[in-house]
């Protein structure tokens, strides 16, 4: 299929920074801009590991749970039986991989709660190999609370 998507963001990056960019003229605006450039390359090249990423939280999570179930409330246990016995979810269809994610970590979160601190320290180990997992990273360092800077202003 052409144009893939990544040669679909790499053609609208092109576009931004070639035309738009050079036309910005206060500095705040630029700088969102550029963020909005660093997003559109982190999508470029991530986009394609977002679904194995998903499978394999989805996974992960769902085990880690299954190991936790005895180790929190009987309504937590009762849904993490109920999510375990979903059908497994298509793994080309990325809206359903996404919301079995949301609702297993919702789970995994309120299971942060209620069990002991063995299980906390792997729900913890857990979210950390997830972390470093997660594939859309922005490529530039970020704006934090980035506003323009108003004359005069009071620090």
């Amino acid at each position: 299929m052409r144009p893939t998507i990544s040669e679909q963001i790499h053609a609208t990056r092109r576009i931004l920074n070639d035309s738009v960019l050079p036309r910005v003229n206060d500095e705040y605006s630029s700088r969102i801009l550029e963020m909005v450039l660093s997003n559109l390359e982190m999508l470029e090249t991530a986009w394609t590991d977002v679904l194995p990423f998903l499978r394999w939280d989805n996974e992960s999570a769902q085990k880690l749970l299954s190991e936790l179930r005895n180790d929190v409330g009987s309504e937590l246990a009762l849904a993490i039986n109920r999510i375990k016995s979903d059908p497994a979810s298509d793994s080309l269809d990325a809206s359903t991989l996404q919301a079995r994610n949301e609702a297993l970590q919702a789970l995994v979160q309120q299971s942060i709660r209620q069990c002991g601190p063995e299980n906390r320290r792997r729900i913890h180990a857990q979210l950390l190999e997830r972390t470093a997992r997660y594939p859309m990273r922005p490529k530039g360092a970020g704006l934090a609370n980035a506003r323009p800077q108003v004359e005069n202003e009071k620090c």
